[in-house]
């Protein structure tokens, strides 16, 4: 289906507003406790969720004709997977601030779900979630079946879906073109109905980025893991959180690749970023690592 958007633009139309706030009767804020949120957020606002990185998900049970969203997306480059009873939709490009976008109608009666999914990585910007609108005759519902297992990938450009859509290889980037719902790791959290979180960015490396010095890069993944939010260094991401049970680490596919195999240093900034959670937190079970 083709979303669509509708935004206000003068006090000139604030009947027409009117007349449609009575179709959308039943509004569930971004804080409502029957939604659920994969992924770092920062929710320190009071009646929006902002997130940023590869995969961030917003996700509710409902029951209703028609569901539709108020997202506002702070940097107009960034797009999002819908995903409607578990099957996946058309990819829905957000429009700067002030828009409510219409996901989907004419549905059937009994329980629905609804899954947002980030698709473009922290790098290109953040987004902010504001509300669920459901029909007049909607309500949200606890959903159905929370995941037991829980997983978090540390990565580059092929966690993030770098121009996975792109039609030649060697094209320049397009924010438009990337989609993390077509990676390994979607794919992996889907087989194992898993929870999950991803801290991602293209190119970046655990000791240097992409072309980057050959002694490190001041913006590798170290210096970014404690952030909620890509481009902010507040607020720092509370560990408590998200405790997984794996996390898996692929963050040299490219920018170790001047250089050879990964340097001993690399290797030892690893094992210490596998060991950075909180130390009031339980350690993960496992952490897959990988320098190719």
């Amino acid at each position: 289906m083709t979303y669509k958007r509708i935004q206000s633009y003068s006090l000139g139309i604030l009947l027409a507003l009117q007349m449609f706030s009575t179709l959308h009767a039943a509004t569930i804020p971004a804080n409502a406790p029957n939604i659920h949120y994969s992924g770092r957020i920062d929710d320190s606002t009071p009646g929006e969720v902002v997130f940023a990185y590869s995969g961030a998900r917003v996700r509710m049970a409902f029951e209703g004709e028609s569901i539709g969203a108020y997202i506002d997306d702070l940097h107009k480059k960034n797009s999002l997977i819908v995903f409607i009873d578990g099957q996946r939709g058309e990819k829905l490009t957000l429009e700067g601030s002030g828009g409510y976008y219409e996901l989907a109608k004419d549905l059937s009666p009994g329980p629905h779900t609804i899954e947002l999914v980030k698709a473009t990585e922290g790098n290109i910007g953040n987004i902010r979630f504001k509300s669920f609108e459901l029909s007049e005759d909607g309500k949200s519902l606890p959903w159905p079946t929370p995941e037991t297992r829980r997983i978090e990938f540390i990565g580059d450009s092929i966690t993030c879906g770098y121009g996975i859509e792109a039609a030649d290889p060697h094209q320049a980037f397009k924010a438009e073109e990337e989609n993390f719902c077509d990676t390994y790791a979607f794919h992996a959290i889907r087989k194992l109905q898993a929870d999950y979180l991803v801290v991602a960015r293209s190119g970046i490396g655990i000791l240097r980025n992409y072309n980057g010095p050959a002694d490190g890069s001041e913006d590798n993944m170290p210096a970014i893991y404690e952030r909620s939010l890509f481009k902010s260094e507040l607020p720092k991401w509370d560990y408590k959180r998200f405790t997984p049970d794996v996390v898996v680490l692929i963050s040299a596919q490219t920018t170790s690749a001047p250089l050879g195999p990964m340097s001993s240093n690399s290797k030892v900034i690893t094992l210490n970023l596998c060991n950075a959670f909180s130390p009031n937190i339980q350690m993960p079970k496992s952490c897959c690592y990988s320098d190719r």
